[in-house]
């Protein structure tokens, strides 16, 4: 007799196989009452379809601006095949489709529309920074009583309230012109480039371009680097950042959070 253990595992493998691998997948005994109507096989496709469903419903949800940019009918294609090769492996949907950027930049069909991985990238740290706890606001006056050899051991910790993303094309502009309510408008490629932060501020999602300067500097943090290289790579960047009034910013945004010495 199948242990409890071997009876999930043989319903998992046969709601995430695919076609061809189905009908080498043994399916578990089910029970049955004499209201039954459908053999196992279709109890568990019924199952099965639903579960699949849901996914690409909860996909939908998370990138409704990729949906609206390659259609309908195009978008149920390419989540069927995500949800076949990315299948949920937690039981929270909010983890469910984060490998969507890489899926789609690999995708065939969207040669024409380099920006789609990018879109998905900003959609993604959106839906991230909207389901986590926003961060503590961090007192600066922790900081200066510091002396001189615990500052050269300084780093800051980012907050997991945000999300800071690069693009060679203008995909803030793309996401804001196909956001509901929105008149239809062309946006140029020629636009260039953006780098941006996400934050979340209360239940607001906001949006915030970064120059140069801070944008490296945040990626510095984000490595865990001392807050003096990250300042270093800072100023490589834009030899005018002016690094008092970045750090400021980034405590007021609550972009950073915490520090280690």
């Amino acid at each position: 007799m199948n242990t409890l253990h071997e009876q999930q595992r043989s319903f998992a493998k046969f709601i995430l196989a695919d076609d061809d691998e189905r009908a080498d997948v043994a399916i578990p005994g089910l029970k049955h009452t004499p209201s039954n109507r459908f053999q196992d096989v279709q109890r568990m496709q019924i199952y099965r379809n639903n579960f699949a469903i849901s996914l690409r419903e909860a996909l939908a949800g998370v990138y409704p601006v990729i949906k609206k940019l390659v259609g309908e009918a195009f978008f149920q294609q390419v989540a069927r095949e995500y949800v076949q090769r990315y299948p949920s492996r937690t039981g929270n949907l909010h983890d469910f489709g984060d490998e969507l950027a890489r899926f789609l930049a690999a995708y065939p069909g969207l040669e024409d529309l380099p920006y789609l991985p990018d879109v998905a990238r900003l959609e993604w740290a959106h839906h991230q920074v909207f389901h986590t706890v926003e961060g503590e606001v961090l007192n600066l006056a922790s900081i200066a009583v510091l002396n001189e050899e615990q500052m050269a051991g300084l780093r800051f910790l980012l907050s997991p309230s945000c999300a800071y993303l690069a693009s060679d094309y203008p995909v803030l502009r793309i996401w804001q012109v196909n956001q509901d309510g929105q008149e239809d408008v062309d946006v140029s490629l020629d636009e260039g480039g953006v780098q941006y932060v996400v934050l979340r501020h209360a239940a607001q999602i906001e949006f915030h371009p970064l120059d140069a300067g801070t944008f490296a500097l945040i990626d510095g943090l984000a490595q865990n680097k001392l807050f003096s290289e990250a300042c270093e790579d800072a100023l490589a960047a834009d030899a005018n950042c002016e690094i008092a009034a970045t750090l400021q910013f980034l405590v007021e945004q609550k972009i950073v959070s915490g520090f280690s010495l």
